[in-house]
């Protein structure tokens, strides 16, 4: 039976949360924050940069007067207060260009936390300091909100963050209000496209080291830019240079997509 892929999955959640819509209804249950006059600022689509691991929020939006940043994680990777900075200064630096000034008309940021992993009573009471640790230093020019997405009372949104059936959403839609976001994920599980950008996605992220990630980065570029030319040959290519770097079968297969028969008997005739 294939892995279903909820709102955790990295992918997922940047196309879904895409849509302005979605993104809307998600702040307002969530957080009670209204995003309607706020449009995206993200440089490229999620679809076309779901691979990158650059310091970059997920989702970015903004109006005349506020800049919105979404960050989904579901494991702890380092400081949450160090990870805001960094995300913070890079989004303030885009806001000037060369030879501006005017750090006067820099706009206040917000970045969203949506922390899909289990943390105790002592970290939760760490971010709220952070919270108001932050408010402190930079009064309303960066601030933070952080969701534990594991202990939400609104149990829908936990329960689409964390299913591992179709069969665990199909109640859900009976809310009318949720009925077209539940439809768009299933879609997206039965769509063969999808499900593979979604499953290289899992993969990716779960290295914990840098440079394998970029190694793996490298792989996913070339297959992705051979397919572009026409090349039905991309991923066999691809399975093929993995295994001569000595990368495992079982990862070279969790990546393409190939059998070990098709990618043993490609390397064979082409080595």
């Amino acid at each position: 039976m294939k892995k279903f892929h909820n709102l955790s999955n990295d992918y997922l959640f940047k196309n879904v949360f895409y849509n302005h819509h979605y993104l809307s209804m998600l702040s307002q249950d969530l957080f009670q924050f209204n995003i309607k006059d706020y449009d995206y600022t993200s440089p490229v689509l999620p679809k076309e940069n779901y691979h990158k691991a650059d310091a970059e929020c997920d989702l970015v939006l903004a109006n005349k007067s506020n800049i919105i940043a979404v960050e989904m994680q579901n494991q702890k990777v380092g400081s949450l207060e160090n990870r805001t900075l960094v995300y913070a200064s890079k989004l303030y630096g885009r806001q000037l260009q060369k030879g501006d000034f005017r750090y006067e008309n820099l706009k206040p940021i917000t970045i969203i936390w949506l922390l899909n992993y289990h943390y105790g009573d002592k970290e939760t009471q760490e971010y709220q300091i952070l919270e108001k640790k932050l408010h402190k230093r930079f009064g309303n020019n960066l601030n933070i909100k952080v969701c534990n997405i594991k202990k939400l009372t609104k149990k829908e949104y936990k329960l689409l963050f964390n299913a591992q059936t179709i069969k665990q959403l199909v109640p859900l839609k009976q809310n009318p209000k949720l009925k077209p976001l539940i439809d768009l994920i299933i879609t997206y599980n039965l769509d063969e496209e999808e499900y593979e950008r979604m499953e290289v996605s899992n993969f990716m992220w779960s290295f914990d080291d840098e440079q394998t990630f970029r190694r793996m980065e490298t792989y996913r570029e070339d297959m992705e830019k051979s397919e572009k030319r026409g090349e039905k040959r991309g991923k066999l290519e691809t399975a093929s240079n993995m295994l001569s770097d000595g990368v495992p079968m079982s990862n070279i297969q969790k990546f393409t997509g190939l059998s070990q028969k098709q990618i043993l008997n490609y390397h064979k005739q082409h080595t």
